[in-house]
C-alpha cells in the first residue's frame, strides 16, 4: 500500500502542487489549459502543471489523432 500523498502535493510526482479552485482567484489549469480531464470523484489532489501537460500528451498519443 502506498503512503497518502498530501493534497497539496501531485499525486503522479510528489511535487508541491497548490491549488487555486479553492481560493477567489482561478486556479493555474482553469486559465492556461482548455479541460482535458474530469475531476477526480475521490477527490485525489491535482497534478501539477508539468504532471498534467505530459498526462494530457500521453492520453493523446494512446487514443491516436482526433
Amino acid at each position: 500500500m502506498q503512503p497518502e500523498i498530501p493534497r497539496t502535493s501531485c499525486p503522479r510526482c510528489g511535487n508541491d502542487n497548490q491549488c487555486g479552485m479553492g481560493g477567489e482567484q482561478p486556479c493555474w489549469c482553469s486559465t492556461e489549459l482548455t479541460p482535458a480531464l474530469q475531476v477526480p470523484k475521490d477527490m485525489a489532489a491535482c497534478y501539477c502543471p508539468r504532471c498534467l501537460i505530459e498526462v494530457v500528451a500521453e492520453r493523446r498519443r494512446a487514443n491516436g489523432p482526433t
